[in-house]
């Protein structure tokens, strides 16, 4: 979708460095998650490691789909644990909750298989809200987060239509 609106000459090029845009942020992702999660060094070092890790950056900017499914599972799991940290207050919740949906509808646009790999952060999601409770604000509300669910499947399904090849073959 993005590519066609770049002259046709250029397409390859754009792919790749699309791919490359995508594929760093993907990183960048991984380390706000250790960050979060551990400390500062350890997301540097991650940070270091994802990055000379062949086998992931052989991908960077070649492969069409699958830095594009890393993109949105890595960025849909560090909003998710924004979003549990901040559900008290609105306007962070609302964004959060927003920034979910475009990120799980660009991945399910990518690939419709998208929706088993969100399986295991849906069911550690659920663990954490109803046993662990260590990530999550002690004003959490139920309630609000099953709003907050169906706002983000309207979203991602809105967004799964925008980025899906198969609905723009003839743009």
């Amino acid at each position: 979708f993005v590519s066609q609106i770049f002259p046709k000459k250029y397409e390859v090029e754009i792919h790749h460095i699309i791919n490359l845009f995508i594929s760093l942020s993907a990183i960048v992702g991984v380390a706000q998650i250790t960050k979060i999660l551990f400390n500062k060094k350890v997301s540097k070092i991650v940070f270091i490691i994802l990055f000379l890790n062949p086998i992931f950056f052989g991908h960077l900017s070649m492969n069409p789909k699958d830095p594009m499914i890393a993109f949105s599972n890595i960025w849909a799991t560090f909003f998710i644990i924004k979003y549990l940290q901040v559900q008290h207050i609105e306007e962070r919740r609302k964004y959060f909750s927003t920034l979910i949906g475009i990120v799980i509808g660009f991945g399910v646009g990518i690939r419709v298989i998208f929706l088993a790999t969100l399986v295991p952060i849906f069911i550690l999601l659920l663990i954490e809200i109803f046993y662990f409770k260590i990530i999550k604000n002690k004003n959490f509300s139920l309630i609000i987060f099953l709003k907050d669910f169906t706002k983000i499947f309207l979203i991602a399904y809105f967004i799964m239509i925008i980025f899906w090849p198969n609905v723009h073959p003839n743009i």
